[in-house]
C-alpha cells in the first residue's frame, strides 16, 4: 500500500525516507512475528536488506536532501533527528 501510495502523481521525492521507514519497521515486526519460520525469515531478511540498500543511497543524492529541506513540514528536523 505504501508503494502504491508514493506512486501518484501528487507524491514528492522527500516522502521517500518516512515511506521506508515504515516498510523497514513493518519487516521488523515481521522478523517478530514469524521468528519460528525460517523460510519465511529468509525472505523478510532478504526484502529488508534490498531496501535497506536504497535507504542508504539516498545519502549520496542531494536532491533527495534539497527535497527534504525544501519541504516545509520537514525542513531540517529529519537529519537532525537521526
Amino acid at each position: 500500500m505504501t508503494t502504491k501510495a508514493l506512486e501518484s502523481n501528487t507524491s514528492t521525492l522527500d516522502n521517500v525516507l518516512p515511506a521506508i521507514d515504515y516498510i523497514l519497521s513493518l519487516f521488523e515486526q515481521g522478523k517478530e512475528k514469524f521468528r519460528g519460520d525460517e523460510l519465511l525469515l529468509t525472505a523478510i531478511n532478504a526484502g529488508w536488506e534490498k531496501l535497506n540498500k536504497y535507504y542508504c543511497m539516498t545519502e549520496q543524492s542531494p536532491a533527495y536532501a534539497a527535497a527534504v529541506v525544501l519541504n516545509p513540514t520537514i525542513k531540517w528536523q529529519w537529519f537532525t533527528k537521526l
